[in-house]
């Protein structure tokens, strides 16, 4: 039996959305730790390390985004 060599869009954007999903759920994982261990280190009120693992979260997402390399293509005109 023979498999069909092409795969349709849906399939494409299936696996994308499940991508940017997983990116989205470790950003939010990697923020929980980071502000627990943060929290847990610093003596200084809740806000600063908040604030530090949302940077690093935020920089995390935007690399695994990036890598993602998500063109579109040029928009048909009428």
């Amino acid at each position: 039996m023979r498999v069909p060599e092409h795969r349709s869009a849906g399939d494409d954007a299936l696996k994308l959305l499940a991508r940017f999903g997983m990116v989205g759920i470790a950003a939010t994982i990697l923020y929980a730790a980071l502000v627990t261990a943060f929290i847990g280190t610093a003596r200084c009120h809740p806000i600063q390390p908040s604030l530090g693992a949302y940077a690093a979260a935020t920089l995390y997402s935007y690399l695994a985004y990036k890598s993602l390399d998500v063109r579109v293509g040029p928009i048909a005109s009428n």
